[in-house]
């Protein structure tokens, strides 16, 4: 059996994902299969109204304590005859307390790491996948655009980033994964966040940004001088450009 809880996975399994943000937060979901049966969705009560349009076999209630978690879920691991299988959790993502909370409860249970199953079941792209991959490129391409449109000297860097996260939406973008332009010294140190600095002429300007689309995510880097740029700057744009090729 597999119990999966990491937002990516969930969605790909059944459709059904919490807030793209939070993606680390302790899972608030939990989807199980097995060899015949699932996928089976687990989510808190007030959730269930939006899972209507999810493939899941089942959706069950997934209480909102850690301690109810764990009871509901190895009730239905022994409901489906799990109880004393070979189990697949997420090592990298399932909080470690949970995990020792749930083998403490089915002791009989042998937890396995179903993280490199996983990564090679979702590395194979059916064309349907290629086709929404592309488009969310396309949207982050329209975002690039749209920032490179508003990085004129004297614009904050919020203020590009606004101009270029409306592009991203406004194209159908789900959600903006990330929006990060980086500005002179914060170009160099790959600066996290926005903000408030005013883009002055000679600046490079690096546009990291990307969106999610049905699910699945863009990321694009495009690196752009505020004016005209100096031969060092054309030349390392140059450099750059050959060594990513």
């Amino acid at each position: 059996g597999l119990v999966l809880c990491e937002n990516g996975r969930t969605r790909y399994l059944t459709g059904y994902q919490r807030y793209h943000s939070a993606t680390q937060l302790a899972p608030a979901h939990a989807v199980v299969m097995t060899l015949d049966q699932g996928p089976i969705l687990m989510v808190p009560r007030h959730i269930e109204p939006a899972t209507g349009d999810c493939a899941a076999e089942r959706v069950i209630e997934y209480p909102l304590s850690q301690a109810d978690k764990v009871a509901a879920l190895a009730d239905l691991l022994a409901e489906l005859g799990l109880a004393d299988e070979c189990l697949g959790i997420e090592f990298e993502f399932m909080p470690h307390g949970f995990a020792r909370a749930l083998g403490e409860r089915l002791p009989k249970v042998r937890l396995v790491d179903a993280s490199p199953v996983m990564r090679g079941v979702t590395g194979i792209k059916f064309p349907e996948e290629i086709t929404i991959l592309r488009e969310a490129a396309r949207i982050a391409d329209l975002g690039v655009a749209a920032a490179i449109e508003a990085a004129r000297e004297g614009a904050s860097e919020i203020e590009v980033g606004a101009q270029s996260s409306a592009a991203m939406l406004d194209a159908g973008a789900e959600f903006v994964n990330h929006m990060t332009i980086r500005s002179g010294p914060h170009a160099a140190a790959l600066f996290p966040l926005l903000t408030s600095r005013r883009l002055a002429k000679g600046d490079c300007v690096q546009i990291d940004i990307g969106c999610v689309y049905q699910g699945y995510v863009s990321d694009t880097n495009r690196s752009i001088v505020i004016g005209p740029p100096t031969p060092e700057q054309r030349t390392l744009m140059e450099v750059g450009q050959r060594m990513l090729e």
